[in-house]
């Protein structure tokens, strides 16, 4: 699958690569779902956000305070990275 990153998306990015998180977990998240792998199991909490404007859009946790929400466009056969972040501060 295509991978399509927001501008948000990018500077989300940037500041988590500043913080001195683990950025290669949320690499090999980004590697999956550019795969087309987007079953994640009981290793992270996925939730749809089916409601809306939002359809097809999802959150992923990759812990309690990381946060990656995406888009799948099955149709364009791309993944749309929106945010990632901590929850609060990634509200769309």
């Amino acid at each position: 699958m295509k991978l399509t990153y927001s501008t948000h998306f990018k500077k989300d990015y940037e500041v988590i690569q500043k913080s001195g998180k683990d950025i290669s977990q949320l690499d090999t998240i980004i590697r999956r779902l550019g795969d087309g792998d987007n079953n994640f199991g009981p290793a992270y909490k996925v939730y749809p956000m089916n409601f809306g404007w939002m359809k097809n859009y999802f959150t992923l946790y990759l812990a309690q305070d990381w946060a990656l929400i995406y888009k799948i466009d099955a149709e364009k056969d791309e993944v749309y990275l929106v945010r990632t972040g901590h929850p609060k501060d990634i509200q769309y």
